[in-house]
């Protein structure tokens, strides 16, 4: 709860990538980036649905609609702590039926490597975000691809993220905002789904 002097501290960082700045810890929930990205599997169940749908067209709308579905735990209050080199997490959701594993394979810059299997499918992702201060606003963009394979139907299904964008930052009323295409591709299938995230106006 002390008062820090984040104008100072940000003025001197503005357009640079704040991962190599260290910056005051009441800007952070208490989570790693490896237990946020947990977080994407709350709705795993569009992926159990997919195992079973009996067409190709069905089993991308659900993967469409699952990689949607990850950007629900997208927060703006604060932003998870950047996890140590070698740092791991382990989640087991019996109710949910999968087993997910992470660990931090690069501290500078920061990439997460995560993990999960599920009754007839696994998930994974190789993830390094990039973030820069615009003043008012923090940009997040992030590298690397997510995968799904649905191993009874023997396909893969591949996608990038999108950007997001806090803004208010200094301020009470903090906001994100998505912005950009998702492309989900399956060699197997040869479908292509183009999800388009708009940026919000001014208003």
């Amino acid at each position: 709860t002390e008062k820090i002097d984040l104008w100072n501290l940000l003025y001197k960082n503005i357009g640079k990538d704040l991962s190599k700045i260290s910056m005051p810890v009441t800007l952070n929930e208490p989570l790693s980036t490896l237990q946020w990205l947990c977080e994407e599997l709350e709705y795993s169940d569009l992926v159990d649905k997919a195992v079973s749908a009996f067409t190709p067209l069905e089993r991308i709308s659900l993967v469409a609609a699952f990689a949607i579905s990850a950007y629900g735990s997208t927060r703006a209050r604060y932003k998870p702590f950047n996890p140590l080199l070698g740092e791991t997490y382990e989640c087991v959701r019996e109710d949910k039926g999968f087993h997910y594993i992470s660990e931090q394979v690069s501290h500078h810059p920061p990439v997460s490597c995560v993990h999960a299997t599920g009754i007839g499918w696994s998930w994974s992702q190789t993830l390094r975000i990039r973030s820069k201060f615009w003043g008012k606003s923090m940009e997040f963009q992030p590298e690397g691809s997510v995968h799904l394979t649905l191993h009874e139907h023997g396909e893969e299904y591949t996608w990038n993220k999108v950007t997001s964008c806090i803004y208010n930052l200094l301020g009470q009323d903090r906001w994100v905002d998505l912005y950009g295409e998702s492309v989900i591709t399956c060699k197997q299938s040869g479908l292509t789904a183009r999800i388009l995230f708009l940026k919000a106006t001014y208003w």
